[in-house]
């Protein structure tokens, strides 16, 4: 009876240091575990604030360009009534021309009949 009492002995000693093995070994990967997930939180952190980051920087270039749109527009307009007013100009520069060639004209045909005395008195 005390062999089956050493038998019986022996077989839960082994179950114990077994059951403690494996304790032991879920322990260890509970470990990598929890490293694992640790450093996985650390690098959704950092994608995150990357993210963040590259959002801004999106949101400052939108910015940008969208003032650099306005300004563009705005010189557009501005380029738009140079040129009219330039047309403008031209077009009164033409007509003075015009009326500066008449009035040389009659200045020149005035001169004229004096020199040949139709005009008297001048």
């Amino acid at each position: 009876m005390e062999k089956e009492i050493r038998d019986v002995e022996a077989k839960w000693m082994e179950k114990v240091r077994k059951a403690s093995e494996e304790r032991d070994e879920i322990a260890r990967k509970l470990d990598e575990f929890e490293e694992k997930i640790d450093s996985m939180q650390i690098q959704v952190h950092r994608s995150e604030t990357y993210k963040m980051e590259i959002e801004e920087a999106n949101q400052r270039l939108r910015l940008q360009y969208e003032a650099l749109q306005r300004d563009y527009e705005e010189t557009m307009q501005e380029r738009s009534i140079v040129l009219e007013e330039n047309s403008r100009q031209t077009e009164e520069r033409e007509r003075l021309q015009k009326e500066i060639d008449k009035m040389k004209e009659v200045a020149d045909s005035d001169d004229i009949m004096l020199n040949v005395g139709i005009i008297p008195g001048f």
